[in-house]
């Protein structure tokens, strides 16, 4: 037990960390919650990390994470479950649906999917994000270059 926990950290530590290029993550807050938003290429999750969620890594995988928290100071700003829907399209139009799946690990509660990728494609992400006990949607657009080799 103890183990699954330190590969969980490894995850949120691998998706939230590293470097601007590779691992950019960006938030923005609105309504009273500040969602957290990213794609790494899942080649940079450490294999028994990528085990341990059951995600694919593959220099053709990248994973979206999404978490959703109260705004406000640090210290009592918490974890907020939300029904998140997620798609990516890449330069040509391609649409792909993401299949996003919650985790909720004590405190911190996050989204994940998985999409394909080609390497160095610009992919453009619409999530929609609704926080429990909410009915309207908060829109997340940005726009990341996805690389599946190490650059």
């Amino acid at each position: 037990m103890k183990l699954l926990r330190v590969l969980r950290f490894g995850l949120c530590v691998s998706l939230w960390l590293g470097s601007a290029a590779a691992l950019a993550q960006s938030s923005f807050t609105h309504s009273g919650y500040t969602i957290h938003y990213n794609a790494v290429p899942s080649v940079v999750l450490a294999p028994e990390v990528a085990r341990s969620y059951g995600l694919t890594r593959s220099a053709q995988r990248a994973v979206l994470n999404i978490a959703v928290r109260t705004a406000g100071e640090a210290a009592t700003a918490r974890s907020v479950g939300a029904n998140v829907h997620a798609v990516a399209i890449n330069r040509a139009g391609q649409r792909q649906t993401l299949r996003m799946r919650e985790v909720r690990e004590q405190e911190a509660i996050y989204a994940i999917g998985e999409l394909r990728i080609e390497d160095g494609e610009l992919y453009r992400f619409e999530v929609d994000v609704v926080p429990e006990g909410e009915s309207r949607t908060i829109e997340v657009r940005f726009s990341q270059q996805l690389f599946g080799q190490a650059q």
